[in-house]
């Protein structure tokens, strides 16, 4: 643990008091060496806080104390891959703990363009769960699996289970995990209908 002075936001920047962080699978793999990034540099990139200060004369759409979510993925907007709608792609792309410090710390500074109002109803547990949410539902998007078929997800974690409470038209859906408790997570969630690894593999 170390102190560190608040940092000041620039022109297109807010300064966030961080609520919540959660702690990703590729947080982990920074950690250990093996996702592009380095150290030593703040962990985390999945959080919700409130506004503490903007940065910009020009950005009044927030105010001190407003509830917002964050995208960790940072965009220059002006790369070839940018102005083709093809962020993914950014040439010069950039992300907390990947090329710049993350969340675990009581503030932070993002984009002004990566930050969303999440209102009122919105828990801070929930909103800092909005990111891989959105993951999820892109990846069902290009999966489009049809109606009526029959789904299995490998690994029943966190991610995982938002698959499973997402999904829409399936006749069934399977899920299985090295872990045999995690199935059963699901299961008591009235979420799946789950079978044991070793079923699977019979």
């Amino acid at each position: 643990m170390v102190d560190r002075e608040i940092p000041a936001p620039a022109p297109n920047e807010v300064l966030i008091k961080v609520k919540v962080a959660g702690i990703c699978g590729t947080d982990v793999h920074i950690y250990m060496g093996e996702y592009f990034g380095g150290h030593p540099r703040v962990p985390g990139h999945e959080f919700c806080g409130v506004v503490k200060k903007d940065g910009g004369k020009n950005i009044n759409r927030f105010y001190k104390g407003q509830r917002v979510s964050v995208d960790p993925n940072i965009f220059c907007e002006e790369c070839s891959d940018c102005q083709q709608n093809k962020q993914n792609f950014c040439e010069n792309f950039g992300a907390g703990n990947v090329t710049k410090d993350g969340v675990f710390a009581q503030y932070v500074i993002v984009p002004a363009n990566r930050v969303f109002d999440i209102g009122e109803s919105v828990k801070f547990s929930e909103g800092a769960i909005i990111e891989p949410l959105v993951c999820v539902i892109h990846g069902q998007e290009i999966a489009r699996h049809p109606i009526g078929s029959s789904v299995l997800i490998i690994g029943a974690g966190p991610i995982g289970l938002m698959h499973i409470a997402c999904i829409n038209g399936a006749a069934a859906v399977l899920a299985v995990d090295g872990f045999p408790k995690k199935p059963k997570i699901a299961k008591n969630l009235e979420l799946i209908q789950s079978i044991p690894q070793e079923s699977l593999r019979a």
